[in-house]
């Protein structure tokens, strides 16, 4: 009985030292974050931004990437999601220059399959993390964010 007590004892004391807890609700460590989602098709932009609204995040939807850098400067988002299919060209310049301003903002590119060169081209411009939408779940997303956020 006494072995049992202790080893329930050195348990509890791992658990505690190393911080470990239970969620009551996945991905509470996201709510009250605000996210710039930029995506160009309507259908999808509104189902993202009710993904995280549903868990408490502020969400900035924008239909196009010309429109990030005002609206980063103004609204400090925590993170940015970026579907840069509409230009990818162009998305690629964008992600440089402003990872030149933004250094430790995380960006997450989410687009359906695209060749390995582009997507190397993406992630070498400073993106954080990409999610290839053909091969993932839209809950993928919001493990995706509580990566890059715990990274920060």
């Amino acid at each position: 009985m006494e072995n049992n007590k202790n080893i329930e004892t050195i348990s509890m004391d791992y658990i505690t030292q190393h911080h470990h807890i239970l969620r009551n609700s996945p991905f509470s460590e996201l709510s009250g974050l605000t996210v710039l989602l930029v995506e160009p098709e309507a259908e999808a932009r509104i189902f993202y931004s009710q993904q995280l609204e549903n868990i408490d995040m502020r969400v900035i939807p924008l239909d196009s990437i010309s429109m990030m850098p005002d609206q980063i400067r103004s609204v400090e988002p925590s993170v940015i999601i970026v579907n840069p299919s509409a230009d990818i060209k162009a998305g690629i310049n964008f992600f440089k220059t402003f990872r030149r301003e933004f250094p430790d903002l995380p960006i997450i590119t989410m687009a359906l399959t695209m060749p390995d060169d582009t997507l190397d081209a993406i992630m070498k411009a400073g993106v954080s993390f990409h999610i290839n939408r053909a091969l993932t779940r839209p809950r993928d997303l919001l493990l995706a964010l509580e990566q890059v956020i715990s990274m920060k």
